[in-house]
């Protein structure tokens, strides 16, 4: 295989059935995946069976909890990157999470990549008793409590949120002070080609991005308005936090960016039948609305898409792909017709 200057991973999501096949199958997705030369593993943080963004359904599926997922990746590969995306910080306690996300880092050999998000819904939040307002500040403080326990003992802390005495975690990370934290982005906005949500709160998320941050993966699409974003706000997003990461005296280089999508390569009319099967599970328009959504089309379509997603960016250090459905066939496509061609 030749050199390559960028990392691609994908996103093995499923829909549970009854008997787990469905689990086994992902996990053999994600041993052939690896056996194709991708170079990361990623899977989703899904508490509720079913989320709603207001009145209007965002998902009817479930699928198992995500650090079970991810220690039955690191466990059946050797070599490829293990990752959420994203983790729900604000719904764990940090000091389980950090204990659980070096006990991974441990299985994994030190592969393990940690996207994280303050997550969105409504209804997950007050499940779990939680304020949904107090979800941004709960993810700092829970991410700077993890930082310090995958590195110091004996750690004491006194924030809004956490009280800390004496407290130490081992084992530590295999990966010196803990794996990469990449931010997911902003919760989903009313109307994506127009500007999401309000200034404040955009600039507020961009500025922890940059504090906190080692990458970000920005949302590129909408199941909501059935859209893709303007590229030149995903663009002038980067832009900023990069600005703010030199204010920070953090160095932009080391800043990783990661373009993320759902996808479908169709090649012929049975895989256009097998993916219109696939968005029945989640997805409430039409074919035609789902292609202006997500990467679907033929590899030259997708390829052709996310040129202009990134358009504004300069650079894509990672390409992650959600998978529409289980399909070992999808997985030969995208490695076969895209991964190539990727730049």
């Amino acid at each position: 295989m030749t050199e390559r200057h960028y990392n691609v991973g994908l996103r093995p999501i499923f829909w549970m059935t009854a008997d787990g096949s469905q689990f086994q199958r992902a996990l053999q997705i994600g041993e052939l995946a690896e056996r194709l030369g991708f170079d990361g593993l990623f899977f989703g943080d899904r508490l509720l069976a079913a989320v709603s963004h207001g009145a209007v359904p965002v998902y009817n599926s479930t699928h198992p909890d995500i650090m079970t997922v991810l220690a039955a990746f690191a466990a059946r590969t050797t070599t490829v990157r293990i990752g959420s995306l994203v983790m729900v910080v604000p719904f764990r306690h940090p000091v389980q999470l950090a204990k659980s996300v070096a006990s991974l880092d441990l299985l994994a050999h030190g592969r393990v990549i940690l996207p994280v998000g303050g997550g969105w819904n409504a209804h997950e939040f007050a499940t779990l008793g939680i304020p949904r307002n107090e979800a941004g500040a709960r993810l700092e403080e829970g991410l700077t409590i993890m930082k310090r326990l995958w590195v110091e003992d004996h750690v004491d802390y006194d924030g809004r949120f956490y009280q800390l005495r004496d407290v130490t975690i081992e084992p530590k990370p295999i990966q010196p002070g803990g794996p990469p934290i990449w931010f997911g982005s902003l919760e989903p906005p009313t109307d994506f080609n127009a500007r999401p949500q309000n200034p404040a709160t955009v600039e507020r998320v961009l500025r922890r991005v940059a504090r906190f941050g080692d990458g970000w993966v920005p949302l590129n699409y909408s199941t909501l308005t059935k859209s893709s974003i303007d590229p030149t706000w995903i663009g002038e997003s980067w832009g900023r936090i990069l600005a703010y990461a030199r204010e920070a005296g953090r160095d932009p280089q080391r800043f990783q960016y990661v373009s993320s999508h759902w996808y479908y390569v169709t090649m012929n009319d049975e895989d256009r039948r097998d993916c219109e099967r696939s968005l029945r599970h989640f997805f409430s328009g039409t074919f035609e609305e789902a292609v202006e959504t997500y990467l679907i089309g033929s590899p030259d379509d997708i390829l052709r898409k996310i040129e202009r997603l990134t358009a504004h960016v300069g650079k894509a250090d990672w390409y992650i792909f959600t998978q529409l459905g289980l399909s070992e066939r999808q997985a030969e496509l995208l490695a076969e017709h895209v991964m190539p061609h990727l730049r």
